[in-house]
């Protein structure tokens, strides 16, 4: 059995599981997420509240419940766990390397500091540094720390357009450095919509980045843009920036 709630005051999604965990429960967490999102166009916070870790019915949910976390982990900003059960305790430090969110556990008492947690918005660390000496139809810049939507609502996505008034395309050098943290789930919205408003306005596109899923990422959406589109690493920024004066 399976209790999902929203606390709308602290814009929380909160999962309640008592039972063994089954196919439905995992497909009823993904459509109420997803229209929680549609309605307050924003990705909540997350607290699961279990008082024993609750396994899985069967394999079939098991990979329904790798096939959800693929799909929202590095879009949810916070996950609080809050329960006694050893397993469960060990949750936070086990997940904490491999998702984009930050995840903190809590005691059973401890209920309402997880969703003040949950409520505290991250604070920004987001840098743009913008590279000089390239051509003027180039937007390149170095992204460091977590950057957010205020990053590209107030520097990226301004800059763009400004470039676009000068010229009919522009050429864009996304680097995304030693000190990159990621993206929140606000700048990841924007990176999103910017990419789709600008398919046709990008002549050529040039990531440089170590993370192996970025870095998959900008080749699997390469044949979307109509430019062209390369992936670099970070010792090959220099080859990166000659591409994109060529």
């Amino acid at each position: 059995m399976l209790a999902i709630s929203f606390d709308d005051q602290h814009r929380i999604f909160i999962i309640e599981p008592s039972g063994t965990l089954s196919k439905d429960d995992i497909q009823a967490i993904s459509q109420q997420l997803n229209e929680y999102i549609n309605q307050h166009d924003e990705v909540p916070g997350l607290l699961l509240h279990a008082a024993a870790f609750p396994g899985w019915k069967d394999f079939g949910t098991i990979f329904e419940h790798l096939h959800l976390v693929r799909d929202y982990e590095k879009l949810i900003p916070k996950i609080a766990v809050v329960s006694d059960s050893r397993a469960l305790a060990m949750l936070p430090l086990l997940t904490d390397h491999f998702v984009t969110a930050q995840v903190r556990g809590f005691s059973e008492g401890r209920l309402e500091a997880a969703k003040a947690w949950l409520a505290d918005p991250i604070e920004s660390t987001g840098k743009v540094t913008w590279i000089e000496g390239l051509p003027d139809d180039v937007v390149a810049f170095t992204a460091s720390g977590k950057i957010t939507a205020s990053n590209y609502e107030q520097e990226i996505i301004p800059t763009i357009t400004e470039k676009l008034k000068q010229h009919d395309h522009v050429k864009l050098l996304y680097h995304l450095g030693t000190n990159f943290e990621g993206w929140t789930a606000g700048a990841m919205w924007d990176d999103a919509k910017l990419g789709l408003l600008h398919l046709a306005d990008f002549s050529r596109v040039a990531v440089v980045s170590d993370i192996e899923w970025v870095r998959r990422g900008t080749k699997l959406f390469a044949p979307l843009l109509r430019g062209q589109v390369h992936a670099f690493k970070n010792d090959e920024l220099e080859q990166a920036k000659a591409w994109i004066k060529a």
